[in-house]
């Protein structure tokens, strides 16, 4: 089993369905961050930002990719190659009281099923628990049976919030982390090797 330190970023990691680079986003991937919310259809859309919006401004994009990468990581997964692009996204923003952050994530329709966003939720656990965090935590549409899934799997507990039908997920970290090693193994997630 391997631990995605900072010297792994940018280095391939081998999925099922081929291998893809993690790195942290950065302002210069504003470009492909754009033509990654342009390739989502208005399902992808409403079940990440809980309602249709059309289109992603280069504002928008632009705050996006260069939020600081020490409070609020965000973390991508690239294809390999001379033009890369962006097949998923996670991230967190830390909560105000330090000890927790909402964790989201979003995956591109021809890359889901192959573990993308548990990968992704185990990197930002392993972050998170190095800046000393206690817990993640996520709001998940009631019909978004996917991540609703991957949080439970990963030993979220699940509440409804009193507000509107969200799901809310807390996943405190020692229980993420124990379930990253075992989600690893399963799907057979590893740095690819030269």
């Amino acid at each position: 089993m391997f631990d995605v330190q900072r010297s792994m970023f940018n280095h391939p990691i081998q999925f099922l369905s081929g291998p893809l680079i993690l790195r942290a986003l950065t302002p210069e991937d504003t470009p492909a961050l754009l033509a990654f919310f342009n390739s989502h259809d208005e399902e992808t859309i409403r079940m990440r930002y809980g309602h249709y919006r059309n289109e992603m401004t280069i504002d928008a994009a632009k705050r996006l990719t260069s939020v600081d990468q020490s409070r609020d990581p965000a973390l991508a997964l690239f294809t390999t190659g001379r033009h890369p692009e962006i097949r998923a996204i996670g991230r967190y923003y830390l909560d105000e009281s330090g000890s927790s952050g909402e964790a989201a994530f979003v995956v591109h329709e021809k890359a889901r099923r192959n573990g993308l966003a548990g990968f992704l939720l185990g990197e930002l656990a392993v972050l998170a628990s190095e800046r000393g965090l206690k817990e993640l935590w996520g709001t998940v549409l009631p019909d978004n049976h996917g991540m609703a899934a991957l949080f439970l799997s990963a030993g979220g507990t699940e509440t409804t919030s009193p507000i509107d039908e969200e799901k809310v997920f807390h996943l405190p970290l020692d229980r993420l982390l124990r379930w990253r090693k075992k989600f690893l193994t399963a799907k057979n997630i590893h740095p690819v090797t030269p």
